[in-house]
């Protein structure tokens, strides 16, 4: 497979790192992603690792697999790692993957993040309740 490519980007932000993945993430690639993973674990020593598959366009059970083992890899480190915006191809594989566990249906192994939209919250000012003060006696 010479026309598989992943680009990978690591990033810092506030709440940790964040791994920006684009391209096919399969047989040829997951190791290239385990590399990333295990570089943001163990030298950059996350405490939060973040994966943005939104750009992955393709994913097989290889690919599955490399995030599987990124996510026991983090386990061991206790470092909280979340897939963020799921491409549509990877929820479709996660989904048959978690089919086909012998476990019932559930991994448990990779959290995904769907984002929803946000409700606005309106936040009312609480009225300034005063204190007696006591004189001293």
């Amino acid at each position: 497979m010479t026309g598989s490519r992943l680009h990978l980007r690591l990033q810092a932000t506030a709440t940790g790192l964040r791994l920006v993945a684009c391209g096919r993430l399969d047989a040829a690639t997951g190791r290239q992603l385990g590399q990333a993973i295990s570089l943001a674990l163990h030298r950059l020593r996350a405490q939060r690792l973040t994966l943005d598959l939104t750009a992955v366009n393709a994913i097989d059970a290889a690919g599955v697999a490399a995030l599987i083992r990124g996510r026991v890899e983090a386990d061991r480190c206790d470092v909280v790692l979340t897939i963020a915006d799921p491409s549509p191809a990877l929820l479709h594989a996660m989904r048959l993957h978690a089919a086909g566990a012998p476990s019932g249906g559930e991994t448990g192994l990779v959290c995904i993040h769907v984002p929803r939209p946000v409700r606005r919250c309106v936040l009312r000012p609480r009225p300034l309740r005063h204190r007696r003060l006591h004189p001293m006696r």
